[in-house]
C-alpha cells in the first residue's frame, strides 16, 4: 500500500512539472518594442535595430511594376557609402499604409517579428516578417484579419465605424517550435474581401510551423 502512495505520488510531481513547463513554454515570450528612428534623407523614416542594421518602408522603382508594385519593407545595411538593401518585400499592390510594429524576445529563434498593418482606407490585415538570429528576414504571410472600431458619430442614428488594425489586440505565443497568434477581441477576416465574416476571438487563431503561417478556425 505504501508502494502505491509513493508511486502515485511520484506520477503526481512528474505530471505537475511537465504541466508547469508546458504552461511556461506557451507563455507570450514576444514583447512590443520601440525602435529609435532617423531620416533616410530622402523618403521615409529608418527605424534602427542594432549595429549597422536598419528596417524601413519604401518604394522600389527599379523594377518592373506590372505585377509586384507598391509599399515594400526593407532590412538595410548603413555604411560609410551609403545604405545597401538585405532585404526586399514584395510589394503591397494598392495599399498605400505599411506600418510596421515590432516585437521582440532573449530566448527563442526568430528574435524578432515584425507585424506589419496594409491598408487604404480601412485595414486589409498584417504582414508578418520573422527576423532570425542570423539577421535573415523571412516575409511569411499575412494575418488576413482586422478589428470594428466605432467612429463618435453617426448617419441619421446609425453608428458609424470602420475596420481597422488588430495588431493591439493580438498576443503571440511560441510552444513546440511553434508561433501561435492570438485575438484579444473579434475579429473581421477577410477584410474588404469576398469572404469578409466576422469571427469570435475564440474561433480563430494563426499558426506558422514547417514554415508556413496558417489560419486555424475552431
Amino acid at each position: 500500500m505504501r508502494c502505491k502512495i509513493m508511486r502515485y505520488l511520484l506520477l503526481l510531481v512528474v505530471s505537475l512539472i511537465v504541466s508547469c513547463s508546458s504552461q511556461r513554454e506557451t507563455e507570450s515570450l514576444y514583447n512590443n518594442i520601440t525602435l529609435p528612428e532617423e531620416s533616410d534623407g530622402y523618403e521615409s523614416m529608418m527605424s534602427h535595430y542594432k549595429d549597422d542594421l536598419y528596417f524601413t518602408v519604401g518604394f522600389d522603382h527599379n523594377i518592373d511594376q506590372s505585377e509586384d508594385y507598391g509599399l515594400r519593407f526593407y532590412m538595410l545595411r548603413k555604411d560609410d557609402d551609403g545604405l545597401s538593401t538585405l532585404f526586399e518585400s514584395k510589394g503591397s499592390k494598392d495599399r498605400y499604409l505599411l506600418k510596421p510594429t515590432f516585437y521582440s524576445n532573449d530566448k527563442v529563434d526568430p528574435l524578432l517579428i515584425i507585424l506589419a498593418e496594409t491598408g487604404a482606407e480601412y485595414s486589409h490585415g498584417i504582414r508578418v516578417f520573422l527576423v532570425s538570429k542570423a539577421d535573415t528576414v523571412k516575409d511569411v504571410g499575412t494575418l488576413n484579419v482586422g478589428v470594428w472600431e466605432n467612429i463618435n458619430e453617426s448617419i441619421e442614428g446609425t453608428p458609424r465605424g470602420n475596420i481597422s488594425s488588430a495588431i493591439p489586440y493580438t498576443t503571440i505565443k511560441y510552444s513546440q517550435g511553434k508561433l501561435i497568434f492570438t485575438f484579444s477581441e473579434d475579429v473581421f477576416f477577410d477584410p474588404g474581401g469576398s469572404k469578409q465574416k466576422e469571427i469570435s476571438k475564440n474561433a480563430i487563431s494563426y499558426v506558422y510551423s514547417n514554415n508556413m503561417l496558417e489560419a486555424v478556425f475552431d
